[in-house]
């Protein structure tokens, strides 16, 4: 049932891909968690900086987990979500990661690329710092239309299945509805999950990270008519 569940929303999903030269331009890796010391080393540079949650990662970048440290990261083409824990130095590659030094232990998960590729949907900052991403190409026209109904109960069913087999720590079913949410221009719907997640989680890193990042991306609400408010 699961199954085909994923195989509708792949209907929905695949219509922003535009073949692999624009995959070809993407990061690599998406990161979904970090706990503790993880420094990423930018491919050809030599500057490095402490690691956080939702930054997209390009084949070549290095990261340098410290002791107890961990990372969830997201291979948006082929689905793979892999976690590793434990010191070392990892090295992101086009389709997943190698170790370069120490004895990190990886776990991995298979999501649908469906799925996967929609939580790549998720806003993010470029090198100026300006929060944006991929213009959408299956909005409505008319930014005031509503969401087609059929596709967010999909979404919504999706999400539930993905929460139910995903452990409360890790937010990828939140990723991947808020991607969903914004793709159908669910404005108000999103807002709203997005003030029920910094309620339920006020100290978590990545639900502050996707506060920051919606927020960049996100319309001003509408301000009701002069009509409306009489009423």
């Amino acid at each position: 049932m699961i199954k085909k569940k994923w195989q509708l929303w792949a209907v929905f999903g695949s219509s922003w891909l535009v073949g692999s030269l624009a995959w070809a331009q993407m990061p690599s890796a998406m990161v979904l968690g970090v706990q503790g010391d993880v420094v990423l080393e930018l491919a050809n540079k030599t500057q490095a900086q402490t690691l956080e949650p939702l930054v997209r990662l390009l084949e070549g970048d290095r990261l340098r987990l410290g002791s107890g440290a961990s990372v969830r990261l997201l291979y948006a083409r082929s689905g793979t979500q892999e976690e590793w824990q434990q010191a070392g130095v990892l090295q992101i590659e086009r389709a997943k990661t190698v170790v370069l030094r120490g004895q990190p232990q990886v776990t991995t998960r298979q999501l649908p690329t469906a799925i996967s590729q929609q939580m790549a949907r998720t806003p993010r900052s470029d090198s100026t710092g300006r929060i944006g991403g991929v213009r959408l190409r299956n909005l409505p026209l008319d930014p005031n239309a509503p969401p087609d109904s059929s596709k967010l109960a999909q979404l919504e069913e999706n999400y539930q299945a993905l929460r139910q087999s995903t452990p409360s720590t890790d937010h990828s079913p939140e990723i991947y509805l808020l991607a969903g949410l914004r793709d159908l221009a669910a404005h108000e719907r999103l807002r709203t999950e997005l003030q029920r997640l910094q309620t339920q989680y006020p100290d978590d890193a990545v639900v502050a990270r996707l506060q920051t990042l919606y927020a960049g991306v996100l319309p001003a609400p509408a301000t009701p008519s002069t009509e409306d408010a009489a009423k």
